[in-house]
Protein backbone atom coordinates (compact mmCIF):
# COMPACT_ATOMS: atom_id res chain seq x y z
CA UNK A 1 0.00 0.00 0.00
CA UNK A 2 2.71 2.11 0.87
CA UNK A 3 4.01 1.78 -2.54
CA UNK A 4 1.02 2.67 -4.15
CA UNK A 5 0.63 5.82 -2.13
CA UNK A 6 4.15 7.15 -3.51
CA UNK A 7 3.29 5.99 -7.17
CA UNK A 8 -0.27 8.34 -6.96
CA UNK A 9 1.53 11.12 -4.72
CA UNK A 10 4.58 10.83 -7.61
CA UNK A 11 1.75 11.44 -10.23
CA UNK A 12 -0.28 14.24 -8.54
CA UNK A 13 2.72 16.40 -8.33
CA UNK A 14 3.77 15.75 -12.05
CA UNK A 15 -0.39 17.00 -12.56
CA UNK A 16 0.67 20.02 -10.31
CA UNK A 17 3.53 20.87 -12.21
CA UNK A 18 2.34 20.43 -15.71
CA UNK A 19 -0.45 22.65 -14.41
CA UNK A 20 1.74 25.35 -12.86
CA UNK A 21 3.81 25.66 -16.02
CA UNK A 22 2.95 28.72 -17.59
CA UNK A 23 4.16 30.79 -20.46
CA UNK A 24 5.29 29.83 -23.95
CA UNK A 25 7.65 27.39 -25.84
CA UNK A 26 10.57 28.80 -27.95
CA UNK A 27 9.11 26.81 -30.71
CA UNK A 28 5.38 28.81 -30.25
CA UNK A 29 7.75 32.49 -29.58
CA UNK A 30 9.47 31.42 -32.69
CA UNK A 31 6.73 30.53 -34.89
CA UNK A 32 4.89 34.00 -33.91
CA UNK A 33 8.07 35.89 -34.84
CA UNK A 34 8.61 34.31 -37.98
CA UNK A 35 4.56 35.53 -38.74
CA UNK A 36 4.85 38.77 -37.71
CA UNK A 37 8.01 39.03 -40.33
CA UNK A 38 6.48 37.67 -43.05
CA UNK A 39 3.46 40.96 -41.94
CA UNK A 40 6.00 43.45 -42.09
CA UNK A 41 7.59 42.12 -45.41
CA UNK A 42 4.08 42.39 -46.91
CA UNK A 43 2.32 45.34 -45.08
CA UNK A 44 5.82 47.58 -45.42
CA UNK A 45 5.96 48.47 -49.08
CA UNK A 46 2.22 48.47 -49.48
CA UNK A 47 2.37 51.70 -46.68
CA UNK A 48 5.11 53.12 -48.29
CA UNK A 49 3.83 52.82 -51.69
CA UNK A 50 0.30 54.37 -50.68
CA UNK A 51 2.28 57.56 -48.97
CA UNK A 52 4.35 58.31 -52.21
CA UNK A 53 0.99 58.08 -54.31
CA UNK A 54 -1.08 60.26 -51.67
CA UNK A 55 2.26 63.14 -51.92
CA UNK A 56 2.46 62.56 -55.77
CA UNK A 57 -1.61 63.13 -56.09
CA UNK A 58 -0.97 66.38 -53.52
CA UNK A 59 1.74 67.48 -55.69
CA UNK A 60 -0.71 67.34 -58.42
CA UNK A 61 -3.68 69.01 -57.33
CA UNK A 62 -1.46 71.98 -55.89
CA UNK A 63 -0.09 72.37 -59.97
CA UNK A 64 -3.54 72.01 -61.08
CA UNK A 65 -4.74 74.69 -58.40
CA UNK A 66 -2.05 77.36 -59.32
CA UNK A 67 -2.63 76.37 -63.16
CA UNK A 68 -6.28 76.83 -62.41
CA UNK A 69 -5.52 80.07 -60.77
CA UNK A 70 -4.01 81.51 -63.89
CA UNK A 71 -6.51 80.87 -66.11
CA UNK A 72 -9.27 82.54 -63.63
CA UNK A 73 -7.10 85.85 -63.46
CA UNK A 74 -8.89 87.66 -66.18
CA UNK A 75 -7.31 88.59 -68.71
CA UNK A 76 -3.50 87.65 -69.14
CA UNK A 77 -2.16 90.77 -71.25
CA UNK A 78 -0.50 88.58 -73.88
CA UNK A 79 -1.46 89.07 -77.32
CA UNK A 80 2.22 87.90 -78.93
CA UNK A 81 1.37 85.35 -81.51
CA UNK A 82 3.58 81.81 -80.88
CA UNK A 83 5.04 83.24 -77.75
CA UNK A 84 5.98 82.11 -73.98
CA UNK A 85 5.34 83.52 -70.86
CA UNK A 86 6.54 82.25 -67.63
CA UNK A 87 4.28 83.31 -64.36
CA UNK A 88 6.02 82.68 -60.94
CA UNK A 89 3.59 80.75 -59.45
CA UNK A 90 4.34 83.48 -56.42
CA UNK A 91 2.60 86.21 -58.52
CA UNK A 92 -0.56 83.78 -58.58
CA UNK A 93 -3.18 84.19 -55.89
CA UNK A 94 -4.34 80.87 -54.77
CA UNK A 95 -6.21 79.62 -51.62
CA UNK A 96 -3.97 76.72 -50.13
CA UNK A 97 -1.28 76.05 -52.75
CA UNK A 98 2.02 77.74 -51.69
CA UNK A 99 3.13 74.98 -50.84
CA UNK A 100 4.58 71.31 -52.19
CA UNK A 101 3.95 68.00 -49.82
CA UNK A 102 7.39 67.72 -50.02
CA UNK A 103 8.39 71.37 -48.63
CA UNK A 104 8.35 74.88 -50.20
CA UNK A 105 8.51 75.47 -53.74
CA UNK A 106 11.85 76.73 -54.65
CA UNK A 107 11.10 77.08 -58.18
CA UNK A 108 7.46 77.28 -59.70
CA UNK A 109 6.55 78.59 -63.22
CA UNK A 110 2.99 78.20 -64.77
CA UNK A 111 3.69 78.50 -68.51
CA UNK A 112 1.24 80.10 -70.64
CA UNK A 113 1.51 80.27 -74.71
CA UNK A 114 -0.54 82.20 -76.76
CA UNK A 115 -0.63 80.71 -80.17
CA UNK A 116 -3.30 83.52 -81.45
CA UNK A 117 -6.27 81.24 -81.38
CA UNK A 118 -5.94 80.64 -77.13
CA UNK A 119 -3.66 79.83 -74.38
CA UNK A 120 -2.17 76.54 -73.44
CA UNK A 121 -0.98 76.08 -69.46
CA UNK A 122 2.20 73.93 -68.21
CA UNK A 123 3.43 73.77 -65.28
CA UNK A 124 7.16 74.01 -64.22
CA UNK A 125 8.42 73.16 -60.50
CA UNK A 126 10.99 72.17 -58.36
CA UNK A 127 10.96 72.14 -54.56
CA UNK A 128 13.11 72.02 -51.31
CA UNK A 129 13.07 68.18 -51.89
CA UNK A 130 14.54 68.05 -55.49
CA UNK A 131 10.91 67.19 -56.65
CA UNK A 132 9.64 68.48 -59.84
CA UNK A 133 7.00 68.51 -62.69
CA UNK A 134 7.25 69.36 -66.24
CA UNK A 135 3.67 69.74 -68.44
Amino acid sequence: MNEKKKIEEKEEDEQQQKKKKKGFTLIELLAVIIILGILMIIAIPSVTNYISNSRKSAYVDTAKEIVSGTRNSGKLGMYDTNTTYYIPASYIKTENASKSPYGEFVEAYVVVIYDGKGYSYYWISVDDAGQGVKG
